[in-house]
Parts: C-alpha cells; structure tokens; sequence
C-alpha cells in the first residue's frame, strides 16, 4: 500500500513494530523450556548451521536505515563511485532543460521567437532535498527434516518513508520563466494573452487572403500595398507564421492553453519578443490590417513557487509512504560437511573446525518496487520473483574465535510489468532486471559463556536492468524506448560494520541455562559503492532467536 500526504520530517514509525516482534520473541524465551542441539555464540549474520530434526530455529528482527545520499552512474549508465544528495536531479541554479527535459521543447520555441540560438531557459534556483527511512520487520523460520536438511521460510514487513521540500527562487538572475497565466486559477492574464494571439494568427490569415485574392483581381479594393511590394509581403507572411505558431505553443488561443511556463515579465526573452511582435503588427499595418493593434502586448510570467513547480512534477512538500508485506522466501538448506562435532557437546571446538552448508530458496516478489515516474515512492519489494543459491561456510579458529562466511547467487526472473516513466503514458514492458551476487563475512570473537563482539563485511554485485518495448508519450508526445530505463542501474556495494551479541548456548550446552537464545545488535553502513540505486545508509539491527525441539529426541 502507498500513502503520500504533506507533513513535516520523516517519522521512525515502523521503529516501535520491529521493536515489538523483538519483545514478544523476547517473553516467549522467558517462558520457554525446551531440549534443542546448540552451538556456541552466534548471530550477527548468517552460519551454516542446519537444525536437526524435530527443531526448529525462530528469529524476529527488526531493522532501519536512513539516507540522504546515493552514489551515481557516469554519462554511458555504468557505475560511479561519486556521491550526490538525493533530490540533486532535480536541483539545479539555474534550473533549466538540463535538469527538467520538460522545458526543452519550451526552449526551442523561446529560442525562435526570441531569435536567440544561443538561449537557455531557467525557472531560477531549485533546491530539492531528500530524507528516506526505511524500517523492517523480518519473520523467519528454519525446520529440521532430517540429519542434515533443514526448510527456509522468512517473510519481512516493511514501510518505506521519503520526505521531500523543495525551495526555489525564480527571482535570481538568469530566471526567466514561470508559471503561464494561464495555469492560474482566477487569472484574466491567460484569456488577454490568448485574445493577443488570435488577433495576430487573425492578421496572418487576412494577410494570406489578400495576398490570394489580390493575385486573381489586383485592382480590388485594399490590393494596391499588397501588389506595390507583393514580395515584401510574402515575407511577412512567412514571418507571421513563425511568430504566431511560437505565440500559439507558447500562449496558446484561448485562456488555459500553450505551455506550462512561458517568459518572466521583464525577462531579456520577454522583451525580445514583445520587439517582434510590434514589429509585425506595424509590418501587418503597412498592408492596411489593423487586426493586431500595435501596442498588443502579452502579459508574462511571475516567479515560480515550489507549489506551481510540483505542477510539472519536480520536487514537492510532504512526505511519500510505502508499506506491506515484502518478498517472501521459501527454499531449503542442506548440510555437506561438519567437523565441528555433534550437537551439543562441540559447542566450542578446542581446535580447528569447519561447517559447510548449501542452500536455494525462491523469492516470491510483492508490492512492487519503487514507481520509476516517482523517485521518492521508494518500494517494499522487488516485485518480480527470483531463485537464489547459497553457499554458507563456519570456521573455528579456537574455543574463541571463529568466522561464518556467506555466499549467494541470485537470478532474477524476467516477467512484465507497467511502467510510467517521466514524459510518458503507464505502459506495460517486458522486463528482467540484473542478476546479483554477494558475499557475507562475520568473523565473531567471544568474550565468555554468553557475550562475543562481531565484525560484519558484506559485498553486492548487480548487473545492469533490461527493459524491452516501446513507452506511449503523452498528448501526443513522442514515443520512448522502454530501454532508457535501465540506465544506471548497474551497482556494486560494499557495506562493514560491528555488533554485540548475547546467547545462552554454550551455557544451555553445559548445563548451565535453561532456555537457548540469541540476541543481538549490529550497525553497519556503506562505506563504498556505485551507480545510482545504491543509497548511502547507515543500518541499526536488533534481532533474537531461539531454538525449539518440537518432536524427537534431543542428543
């Protein structure tokens, strides 16, 4: 579900529901006594553990990152380590076609009328920024089948904020567009302006007729200045078509038509083409049509406000909202090789020993991600489905130091999906997004029977989106290759951080506690990456899980 509504700084709102779920896990643990195999201090990350049969291991977590900034793709789509404030596209002093391809079809038609090739238009200065937080809640499950096999399940709830402000001055110099009167609610600007270029689109085709009907009869009444420089006004027939189909664009021909922005009263752009149209109202009165007075004038633009500006879609004032259930996963995890020794006894082996696991899951996609015509609708899930292979590795270097190693392969399955992209009408695209690989490194080191201090590395590698078909533009716009819209998507990420970590299984091993639990807390943020979904972030997370021996006997 998706909520967008004003209001002021991001709220931690999915704080207090991750929270909870570590609470209730948390009592849970208090009340419970069960017989389930357990190992040594872990958490932090994943391991290779594989329950054995009969057992079960519940986990409750809950983690928030928030951000500010993300890194950027270079001018060719791939990806750059280089760092920028989210909003940064849509910032800019000035602020013009660059930032706002909207503007450039404007920019032409000013560019015209103004006779100036050269001609950059700006709405002023623009300041878009950006605070995202992102809270998770994260269920999962794994259930002992047998000696080494062991079922996956995890189902996360999410809720995604982005709160967006947006300043602009459109008083500073260079500006020299606004809002057209006549997008203002009230205004008479818009119907005068419009009256200004039906009078001269009514000069052109007087002009025209003279010029048909005085080649068929040259001594009729009002042809004599028409045949006494017949070339001169061709010319200007030629001129009053460029000028009032630019006015036409620009303006419109009736109070709620033309462009979205046109020239700031006082604006060089402005002045400029009020000089044309003088001049082609006297030229029109050299031929004796007086349909465009000579003192026509248009009336322009005031400067923009951030309001006016989210009209065209940049920037806004309030705060966008996504949450649901994300994707679920579902798969299955299989022992190879344990030296570490039966459960519970080699709680902590004394000298080397290794633990490999292997195991494959299918993410069933939700709530899709993020609408690519909305940059701050930041999405719950990836909303395609993916198969993902692991590989998970435990080490022990001693009674007190060991490392769990972690690696996964992720395909993601094509599928179709709509899509609005800026410019252009919700159009359904086949689309298969990259391909990813990753790598998790915990090394942990205990302190005694219940406390160990952990490191946390992890590395991701996306290849690049693919999209194939064709975007409809809207009113009539042209159409745009559904292929642009994986640019830039293409990243890499390294994260590191640290956590402490709490258990009772070696002590429940020994004799010594009666309920095996873990809790831990870990904070990690980016401290590398590249391409432009990459955020970023910092990441706070708390999470607790036990184990549960639901039939059979313990070792």
């Amino acid at each position: 579900m998706t909520r967008s509504r004003p209001s002021s700084p991001v709220r931690s709102v999915s704080r207090p529901i991750a929270l909870r779920a570590v609470a209730i896990l948390a009592s849970l643990l208090a009340s419970a006594s069960v017989s389930a195999g357990a190992q040594g201090v872990a958490g932090g990350g994943q391991d290779a553990i594989v329950v054995p049969r009969g057992v079960i291991r519940v986990e409750a977590s809950g983690d928030w990152r928030n951000w500010r900034e993300r890194f950027s793709s270079a001018a060719d789509g791939s990806a750059t380590s280089v760092r920028v404030p989210l909003g940064s596209e849509e910032s800019g002093d000035p602020f013009g076609a660059a930032q706002l391809p909207a503007l450039l079809p404007i920019q032409t038609t000013v560019r015209d009328l103004a006779r100036s090739a050269a001609l950059d238009v700006s709405l002023g200065a623009v300041r878009t920024r950006v605070d995202v937080l992102s809270a998770r809640s994260v269920f999962s499950l794994e259930a002992g089948l047998g000696a080494r096999l062991a079922l996956l399940a995890t189902i996360p709830y999410l809720q995604t904020t982005a709160a967006v402000s947006t300043d602009i001055d459109g008083t500073v110099a260079g500006a020299n567009l606004g809002l057209n009167p006549g997008f203002v609610d009230g205004s008479t600007a818009g119907a005068a302006n419009a009256a200004v270029v039906r009078a001269a689109v009514g000069a052109r085709d007087a002009l025209a007729v003279l010029l048909v009907s005085c080649g068929a009869t040259p001594t009729a009444p009002g042809c004599g200045p028409v045949q006494a420089n017949r070339a001169g006004a061709e010319l200007l027939l030629a001129e009053a078509n460029t000028v009032t189909g630019g006015l036409t664009t620009l303006y419109g021909v009736d109070a709620s038509g033309g462009a979205r922005f046109v020239p700031l009263t006082g604006s060089a752009p402005a002045a400029q083409i009020a000089a044309r149209l003088t001049a082609l109202a006297t030229a029109f009165g050299g031929f004796g049509i007086t349909t465009l007075p000579a003192d026509a004038a248009l009336i322009g633009a005031t400067p923009l406000t951030a309001p006016q500006l989210a009209t065209a879609g940049v920037g806004a004032e309030g705060v966008v909202e996504r949450y649901g259930i994300g994707d679920i996963e579902l798969g299955a995890k299989f022992l190879v090789l344990d030296t570490f020794g039966a459960l519970p006894g080699a709680t902590r082996p004394t000298g080397p020993a290794v633990r490999i696991a292997i195991a494959g899951l299918f993410r069933y996609g939700r709530n899709s991600a993020d609408s690519l015509g909305d940059p701050y609708d930041i999405g719950v899930g990836g909303g395609q489905n993916d198969i993902e292979g692991r590989a998970h590795a435990d080490l022990a270097l001693g009674r007190r130091g060991w490392i769990s190693a972690t690696g996964r392969y992720g395909v993601q399955l094509a599928d179709q999906t709509l899509v609005r992209a800026p410019g252009a009408a919700e159009t359904l695209v086949d689309r298969d997004l990259g391909d990813y690989i990753e790598l998790e490194l915990v090394p942990r080191f205990a302190l005694g029977n219940y406390f160990a201090l952990a490191g946390v590395y992890r590395f991701r590698s996306k290849a690049e989106d693919s999209f194939t078909g064709t975007l409809a533009g809207t009113g009539g716009g042209p159409t745009v290759d559904a292929a642009l819209l994986g640019f830039g998507t293409q990243t890499r990420e390294q994260r590191a951080g640290a956590g402490l970590l709490f258990s009772t299984m070696d002590a429940y091993a020994r004799g010594r506690a009666g309920v095996p639990f873990e809790v831990n807390y870990v904070y990690t943020r980016t401290v590398a990456g590249a391409g432009q979904l990459v955020a970023n972030a910092a990441e706070h997370r708390i999470g607790a899980r036990m184990y549960v021996r639901l039939f059979g006997r313990g070792s």
